[in-house]
């Protein structure tokens, strides 16, 4: 499969007036497939295994607050780094008492 720039540049040398044997030439890739990536439209570009988005957690949470009208940024960020440090917390008293016992 072929990455954003080697299709960027198959459609920018066929819009320069190249051949197709001289683009698969030019960027050592068969005929056909560069026949082929000019008669499809653009896919959009997404990752295999994308990873996980550290707001992940927030999302309903600033999608509600976004929906009933807070388009602050810097209210939004304040909000989620509260709902974290909450949450850091909360793990965090789940795992001292369990420390705490192998401890003593």
């Amino acid at each position: 499969m072929l990455n954003l720039e080697d299709f960027m540049n198959i459609r920018d040398l066929k819009q320069q007036g190249w051949s197709v044997s001289a683009i698969a030439d030019e960027l050592s890739l068969d005929r056909k497939t560069v026949r082929k990536h000019l008669l499809e439209a653009p896919q959009p570009y997404k990752r295999e295994n994308p990873a996980p988005c550290k707001i992940d957690p927030y999302r309903p949470f600033l999608r509600e607050r976004w929906e009933t009208g807070v388009h602050n940024a810097r209210s939004h960020a304040r909000d989620t780094a509260i709902m974290a440090l909450q949450r850091t917390q909360q793990a965090t008293n789940v795992q001292v008492p369990h420390l705490q016992r192998l401890v003593v």
